[in-house]
């Protein structure tokens, strides 16, 4: 305010100068008019070209005067009351606007001013809105990051931030779904395969795959209601009238007691060799009791050579003698080779001699030992083995058998002479 206040002083001297400069002009002018010598014509010419000169050098600095004054007045700075009209009503229509636009055009005008900080944070405000405003309708995750990257002090990072967890959430539940969905079809897969398949052995697949599936209650019904139908199961061979009992283990029906047939299936008789020179001999089909002692064979049944397995009629129609394949599919449903023998066992001693190591019989096949009886014609092992022939040939003169003995729970693979006599288990086509 001091500042302004002298050159304002300064100005008003200045306009003094110049009228007392014009005063004074003014009364030398007059001051020669009046005097003798210049009323002589022949002065009068100079005279007037000295006056002429003074006019233009007093009109010239007058002009120059009145230039000067212009441009003092025009850098005398206006009062104070004067700019806080201007800032106040810069303000007032920045408030009244309420735009980016608005608080920057006030900020270029006033800088400094008085409302610059709170113009800045109206802006910072406007443009945080925006953005989350763009964020809400865009309604991406990406968006909602973006917001917190671009505002990380920002009014909504709070509700960002749950967006964000809220779009996480949402795409867990779509995985954990789709992963329940790719469960669910699965086990419905599993489960027509074993409803289709409708056997033991399948429902048993399908309870060890989904201890907790949704079908388990059915799949236990199952189980109970095949075992139920299986446990005492009988077949009447129509050749003899001989009635077997039969099992059901997994998806194979077998007879759960040795064969003792005496004629095909065909009708005709089966040649009995009891003599052991003419079995020594024996390349066609025939049979025998063990030591030719034929009450053995309503335990033990008979014992056949493979020539009689070979002609396909020894089971009954609709049974037949195992193939090597049928017998490991039996093995391994029951735990394979070094178990399966003494589930396969009857228990106990009556039939087996002792110990019978690990028989449980749990599978209800029976297995007996009615021993063998040798190319040359020796009986041997009833009691401390089980022998049975399969359907498949090991070479011209061997085929396969599965054994089981007494002192221990597994079941041998081997190849036995084709004269040689052992027990048959049929199996249903």
């Amino acid at each position: 305010m001091e500042g302004r206040g002298k050159e304002t002083n300064d100005a008003k001297l200045q306009v003094e100068e110049r009228q007392r400069l014009k005063d004074e002009t003014e009364e030398a002018r007059k001051q020669v008019s009046d005097k003798p010598f210049l009323r002589n014509p022949k002065r009068k010419i100079p005279i007037a070209i000295a006056s002429i000169v003074i006019v233009l050098f007093l009109v010239i600095w007058l002009v120059n005067s009145c230039e000067n004054e212009k441009t003092n007045t025009d850098q005398i700075p206006q009062p104070d009351s004067q700019i806080d009209n201007r800032e106040n009503k810069a303000w007032s229509d920045a408030v009244t606007i309420n735009t980016v636009a608005g608080y920057e055009e006030y900020l270029q005008d006033f800088k400094d001013g008085i409302h610059a900080e709170e113009a800045q944070k109206k802006i910072d405000e406007i443009e945080d809105y925006n953005d989350w405003k763009t964020a809400l309708t865009t309604h991406t995750k990406a968006a909602y990051q973006e917001y917190l990257q671009n505002r990380p002090n920002g009014n909504w990072t709070s509700d960002a931030n749950k967006k964000i967890d809220e779009f996480e959430q949402l795409a867990q539940e779509k995985q954990e779904n789709a992963r329940a969905n790719k469960a669910r079809l699965a086990e419905d897969k599993d489960w027509n395969t074993a409803k289709s398949t409708n056997t033991l052995e399948s429902y048993q697949i399908y309870q060890d795959k989904y201890p907790d599936g949704r079908y388990k209650s059915e799949a236990a019904n199952q189980i109970a209601n095949i075992k139920e139908a299986t446990k005492n199961s009988r077949f009447q061979d129509p050749r003899d009238g001989i009635t077997y009992k039969t099992v059901r283990i997994g998806d194979q029906i077998w007879m759960a007691e040795n064969l003792r047939a005496t004629k095909f299936n065909n009708g005709t008789i089966i040649n009995l060799v009891e003599k052991s020179e003419i079995w020594e001999n024996q390349s066609t089909p025939a049979y025998c009791w063990y030591d030719n002692y034929e009450k053995y064979g309503r335990a033990y049944g008979a014992l056949y050579n493979w020539y009689t397995v070979n002609t396909g009629k020894l089971c009954p129609v609709g049974w037949h003698v195992p193939t090597d394949e049928e017998w490991e599919r039996l093995i391994n449903f029951l735990g394979g080779e070094g178990i399966a023998g003494g589930k396969l066992k009857e228990t106990g001693t009556k039939h087996w001699r002792s110990p019978n190591a690990g028989a449980t019989n749990e599978s209800g096949f029976s297995a007996l030992p009615g021993g063998d009886r040798y190319g040359n014609g020796r009986f041997y092992g009833i009691g401390t083995g089980g022998l049975w022939w399969s359907a498949s040939e090991y070479d011209s003169s061997n085929a396969l058998i599965r054994t089981v003995l007494f002192n221990d729970s597994d079941v041998d693979r081997s190849e036995m002479l084709k004269e040689q006599g052992v027990s048959v288990r049929c199996i249903k086509d």
